[in-house]
């Protein structure tokens, strides 16, 4: 019941703060399977959330243990959030892991949604790092020998402006890789594992604008805008690819407009941007400025309503008291000048 009524809240609230969200792919996802996604992780917890907007079916998610701390322990696990503990956790929590992959595999073995990042860290770069084998060795683990089809789909999360409001963005999911069968009571050989994990890292970079490193990667970042991320995929990935140029689409937009929102909001804004510089993981910015607009901007503008209709009512306000106090004096007046009539 929380899952969902989160899902609602955010579904409405993405669509009023990011500019646009076009999804590719979502048609090839497999029925009735037991599905781990795996996306890049460029804009720390905007990205899972992006997913379970998204798609139809609750997914179960692996995330940093550090922040089931006990008072947020309950609600966490009532989001479908799983615990994964470092070694920078203390070694005693690694123990824990074993149960948050285990409730893992018995909802992928419940045909249920999982997903992990198999980058194992997030970042600000538009390109794939390299990714570990974790998830692979849970998929075939938590195939061998089970009844249920298991699939991994690679995912892209591509944004426009990742720290921005308005951000365009491109949520791709690539061709799902099906997971081998592995017989039970046999050892899962370091081969397959490093066969699915191959595989997997080959369809994340096909979901990315700009799947690897090279010597054009700033000018690619460069030509990122909100107006090229208004085409298909294939047409940016092309177009950053210098392969084919498409043309921009015609989007005009009235700058004083633009100029007059930037300025009724200034306030505001200089707040999130001063709390945005105190952040020592930049990474973090996009997820505060969307979350802090959510309270700050309501807030201000509640002020300003407030203070407008006090300022609005106030000259009423004077106006009627004047004409009350002139009211009973001209009463006084006439009530004076009749009693002492001759």
């Amino acid at each position: 019941m929380l899952y969902a009524l989160v899902r609602f809240w955010l579904r409405v609230y993405f669509r009023i703060y990011f500019g646009k969200v076009q999804v590719f792919g979502q048609e090839k996802l497999p029925k009735n399977a037991g599905i781990l996604f795996s996306p890049n992780h460029q804009n720390a917890l905007i990205d899972p959330l992006l997913l379970a907007v998204t798609l139809k079916e609750p997914i179960h998610f692996f995330t940093r243990g550090d922040v089931f701390i006990k008072p947020l322990k309950g609600i966490l696990r009532r989001l479908n959030l799983l615990p994964v503990y470092r070694i920078r956790d203390g070694f005693s929590s690694l123990k824990k892991n074993q149960n948050s992959f285990d409730v893992g595999v018995q909802k992928l073995l419940e045909r249920k949604n999982v997903l992990i990042f198999s980058e194992g860290l997030h970042h600000e770069e538009y390109f794939l790092y390299p990714i570990s084998k974790g998830s692979s060795r849970l998929m075939l683990q938590a195939q061998q020998g089970a009844p249920v089809p298991m699939y991994m789909v690679p995912v892209g999360i591509n944004y426009s402006a990742p720290k921005e409001a308005g951000s365009h963005i491109h949520l791709v999911f690539g061709d799902p890789i099906k997971v081998p069968s592995v017989p039970a009571g046999q050892s899962i050989q370091p081969q397959t594992i490093r066969e699915l994990k191959n595989k997997l890292e080959v369809g994340m970079r096909s979901c990315l604008w700009i799947p690897k490193f090279s010597d054009q990667y700033q000018s690619q970042v460069a030509r990122i805008s909100h107006v090229l991320t208004q085409k298909s995929f294939v047409e940016v990935r092309k177009d950053l690819e210098g392969e084919e140029r498409h043309p921009l689409p015609n989007r005009k937009f009235n700058w004083w407009i633009k100029k007059g929102i930037g300025f009724a909001n200034y306030l505001p804004a200089a707040f999130i941007r001063w709390q945005c510089k105190r952040l020592k993981d930049p990474v973090f910015e996009g997820m505060l400025r969307c979350f802090a607009s959510l309270l700050v901007y309501p807030i201000y503008w509640s002020i300003l309503a407030v203070l407008g209709s006090f300022f609005v009512a106030l000259p009423g306000l004077v106006l009627l008291i004047a004409g009350i106090i002139l009211a009973k004096t001209i009463e006084k007046n006439i009530y004076i000048d009749k009693t002492n009539k001759p």
